[in-house]
């Protein structure tokens, strides 16, 4: 009878135990967020030699920044291409780190987009964009000319160098500055916004320039860049 009493407590002690056990060591620590600013976008319809563009951030925060700087992001774009990115993440006070990256939308690519963000190698996240594109509403005036966006090719080896840090900012923008005036880089027409009063290049220009440098993204992108820089005063064009 002892022997049944103690085998019926070793059962009910087990069927308390393990589920928690087992609870435990399935449960997944969340390694961060991924958040998106704009997760659906409607661009206005645009002829394919025109840069507009729409910048959207994707950001979010991460646990033991320390112990790593970086987070990869994985964009997928609508028509089946995908390229990774490096961000580096900044750590707060609280012992929690946060991160952002932008993703440059233009030109009529409707689809969706989409990054998927790991962390230490945990996949923290995907987030999307769904993006629609207007219809051409009328047709376009045939006398009307549209700018012709030229970029010679050795160009995209510098653009490599600085975003590898081969070169510094400086050299590069007077180097690019120098191409626009000389008419080696014919660029669409800028207005100048007013300044922010920063002159730091922000680090989505030199990220499109790799990317750009090796392909991962096309000339109206890049220009778009460009033409950014000529907008806030970086880039000076007279």
């Amino acid at each position: 009878m002892r022997v049944l009493h103690f085998s019926i407590f070793i059962i009910l002690v087990s069927i308390m135990i393990i589920p928690n056990a087992l609870a435990s060591h399935d449960s997944d620590k969340q390694w961060g967020t991924v958040s998106v600013d704009k997760p659906t976008l409607e661009l206005p319809y645009t002829t394919t030699s025109n840069t507009q563009y729409e910048k959207i951030k994707i950001f979010g925060t991460v646990e033991e920044p320390r112990s790593t700087i970086f987070v990869y992001m994985t964009i997928s774009e609508p028509d089946g291409k995908t390229y990774q990115v490096k961000v580096r993440v900044v750590a707060d006070t609280n012992k929690q780190g946060h991160y952002e990256n932008f993703i440059l939308i233009c030109c009529n690519k409707a689809g969706t987009y989409s990054a998927y963000v790991e962390w230490k190698g945990y996949h923290i996240g995907t987030a999307t964009i769904d993006v629609s594109a207007k219809p051409k509403s009328q047709p376009t005036d045939t006398l009307t000319a549209e700018p012709v966006t030229v970029i010679p090719n050795w160009i995209k080896t510098h653009a490599g160098w600085w975003a590898g840090g081969q070169i510094d900012d400086s050299a590069y923008l007077l180097g690019i500055q120098y191409l626009i005036k000389e008419g080696i880089i014919v660029i669409p027409s800028t207005e100048r916004s007013e300044s922010s009063g920063s002159q730091e290049v922000p680090g989505w220009i030199k990220n499109s320039a790799g990317w750009w440098a090796t392909d991962q993204i096309d000339n109206i992108t890049y220009i778009s860049g460009i033409q950014y820089l000529v907008s806030i005063g970086i880039i000076v064009v007279s």
